[in-house]
Parts: C-alpha cells; sequence; structure tokens
C-alpha cells in the first residue's frame, strides 16, 4: 500500500472540517488549514476538488465561504479515502518461485489486514484518535 503527501493532506483536510462540524456549521477556508498546519495552499486546492467530487465537501462561495463536510465523518472511511486518492494497489503476477511465492503469500496477507483495519476506520474514529493524543491545556493554580 502507498501513502502519499497527497493523501496525508486530504486527511488533514478532512480531520479539520471533522473538527469544525463537531462544534459549528460554519464553513472553514483552505487557506486557514494550510496556514494553521503549514501546509501548501495551491496543493489543498487541488485536493480539495478530487474530495469534492468525492462528494465528501461541500464548498461555499462569497467572503464568508470555505468547506464543510458534505457527510457525516462516520460516514468516510479511511479505506474509501486511500482508494479514492491512491488507486486500487496493482495486482502482481505469478512468480513461479516457491520461495518468492511464499514472500509474496505473506505480504498479501499483511495486506488484507491492513485494508480490513482501514475498512473499520472512519473519519470520526481518527478524529478521537487525534483528539486523545493532544496535550490537554494547562491549568495554573495560585
Amino acid at each position: 500500500m502507498k501513502v502519499t503527501t497527497k493523501t496525508i493532506y486530504a486527511m488533514q483536510i478532512l480531520l479539520a472540517l471533522a473538527e469544525r462540524a463537531k462544534s459549528s456549521r460554519s464553513p472553514i477556508q483552505l487557506r486557514e488549514i494550510a496556514e494553521t498546519y503549514n501546509l501548501p495552499f495551491k496543493f489543498l486546492e487541488q485536493i480539495a476538488i478530487v474530495l469534492k467530487g468525492a462528494g465528501w465537501i461541500h464548498g461555499q462561495r462569497g467572503k464568508e465561504g470555505g468547506y464543510i463536510l458534505a457527510v457525516p465523518a462516520q460516514q468516510i472511511l479511511i479505506s474509501d479515502l486511500l482508494h479514492q486518492l491512491e488507486g486500487d494497489a496493482p495486482k502482481r503476477t505469478t512468480i513461479g518461485n516457491p520461495d518468492e511465492e511464499a514472500i509474496h503469500a505473506l505480504l498479501d496477507r499483511c495486506s488484507q489486514a491492513i485494508d480490513q483495519i482501514l475498512t473499520r476506520t472512519s473519519l470520526a474514529d481518527l478524529l478521537a484518535d487525534t483528539t486523545s493524543r493532544r496535550p490537554d491545556s494547562l491549568e495554573y493554580q495560585i
């Protein structure tokens, strides 16, 4: 399985939109996401076109415009995101060498296990995981 920077940035866009959707239905601009996470704005624009085409985000024009999730975060599976942005994994050809076939069979089982995990993981699950990893805000007491 190949995961490119494009897919990582797409996940970052979706996480930012999912985070916003928890507290508000107001859109968020790509420029804000780019500045917050130090990502290239022009690249995010290209990725947003793909996400919009997949039906995961909706754009709103105007001064107060930006993007919002078009579907609940629970409905966006990480496996679907990977397939949309990275395509399907290339099929391998039969080699004929029993040792290499055994190695490829092991790698195929690993790939199937990863696919099962990604198929059961939604954007909402990923958001919950990222939220739990953030340091708690500091409380000062005198």
